[in-house]
């Protein structure tokens, strides 16, 4: 087992994305609102039995949502998330090369967890919405994040290790859910589960468990 950095730039794919969500949160911030509102139906989620929202609008946020995100602190956060949870997961993807026959490499992999995670997240806000009555609207990428910390934990500690980030992600989340809005915050808590259960199902199928050992440098 290699004593792996857990930030190393030699795997471009996360930095890649991270790139693009900077780019897209830019070119938000300095787009007049005039040109962004008949943009806003496909990049922002929204639930699913709004009238006002056609199919296709809707079908189009599941992905696009997650190339916005709300200020400049909320991008950070995700996109650390994402290089630092997809940088493990590239280890575990290319370890398990040597173990089953690919369709995809290890970086198409890594795509398809990460934008997977996203349509997965906002499924499951659907539903969360749908039960709940709420109505509210989601953007921002850690549907992906959320796969990819599963993904991580996998490529760590196999299974065990996937069950307890799980266990504390579901708590942490939830804590978020029903504490958060009375500090005056509210965040997308299914999408970040749903997310996270997207990511448990690829990583035991595409990812080699206890595969990565990393420090932080």
């Amino acid at each position: 087992m290699t004593d792996e950095p857990m930030l190393n730039i030699r795997e471009k794919a996360p930095l890649i994305i991270m790139g693009g969500l900077i780019a897209a949160h830019i070119l938000r911030v300095l787009m007049p609102q005039s040109l962004f509102a008949p943009l806003q139906p496909w990049l922002i989620l929204a639930p699913i039995n709004v009238d006002a929202i056609s199919v296709p609008q809707k079908l189009i946020s599941l992905l696009g949502h997650g190339l916005l995100h709300a200020d400049f602190s909320h991008l950070l956060m995700n996109g650390f998330m994402i290089v630092a949870f997809g940088i493990v997961t590239l280890t575990g993807l290319r370890a398990n090369v040597t173990i089953r026959p690919q369709i995809f490499s290890p970086v198409q992999k890594f795509y398809l967890i990460f934008y997977a995670g996203i349509i997965g997240g906002g499924l499951f806000q659907w539903a969360w919405w749908s039960l709940s009555g709420q109505f509210a609207v989601a953007l921002g990428a850690s549907g992906g994040g959320s796969a990819l910390f599963a993904t991580m934990a996998y490529a760590i500690g196999g299974r065990d290790r996937l069950l307890k980030f799980g266990l504390g992600w579901c708590v942490i989340n939830f804590i978020f859910a029903f504490a958060g809005p009375s500090f005056g915050f509210n965040i997308a808590w299914a999408a970040h589960l749903g997310g996270f259960a997207v990511g448990a199902i690829f990583a035991l199928y595409w990812v080699r468990p206890k595969s990565a050992d990393f420090k932080l440098n």
